[in-house]
């Protein structure tokens, strides 16, 4: 890429992607690529313009992105408006959505698998079904486990090097 225009067109392309494939409309990803790159906080109608949508596409899929905690509205003196601007700390702020979402299923299995000791044979067929779903049900109560051992302390640590990433520019 020869420029910073196709440099975030780029992005904007594909956050449109990675939105879409997360079940959000395309312009969520291409209003969060746009955010991505400001330096100030952006009105609607700044973003409409830029993005070459309505105001009212951009004000109904940019509450997604505040929803999901990815960005903020904000206020100004003397300015009816609303401006928008990413939180600096969305990436902790997706990984911290996902690792909820991990543990509301870590509870759920939680709850099944012991459910698996409490059952009454019943045919041939029925036994195999047991079988096989216990199995799969301990197998991934158990990744789920793992997984969260080696979550611990992570965003301390993420902390840390955060502060460290940009030491230089501080100084």
């Amino acid at each position: 890429m020869k420029s910073i225009d196709e440099l975030q067109n780029y992005v904007n392309d594909q956050m449109a992607l990675t939105f879409e494939r997360g079940g959000f409309s395309p312009l969520v990803g291409r209003i969060f690529g746009l955010l991505l790159f400001s330096s100030e906080p952006l009105s609607l109608q700044e973003m409409a313009e830029r993005l070459q949508v309505t105001k009212a596409a951009v004000s109904v899929q940019v509450r997604t992105l505040e929803q999901q905690g990815l960005c903020f509205k904000l206020a100004r003196n003397n300015d009816r408006r609303d401006y928008y601007q990413i939180r600096d700390d969305f990436g902790m702020t997706v990984v911290q959505e996902s690792t909820q979402q991990l543990r509301s299923f870590q509870q759920f299995l939680q709850k099944v698998v012991p459910e698996f000791s409490n059952l009454q044979g019943e045919s041939a067929n029925s036994a195999d079904s047991y079988r096989i779903a216990k199995r799969r049900f301990i197998e991934i109560k158990a990744l789920y486990e793992l997984l969260f051992e080696k979550l611990e302390g992570f965003e301390e640590e993420w902390e840390k090097r955060r502060k460290r990433l940009f030491d230089d520019e501080i100084r």
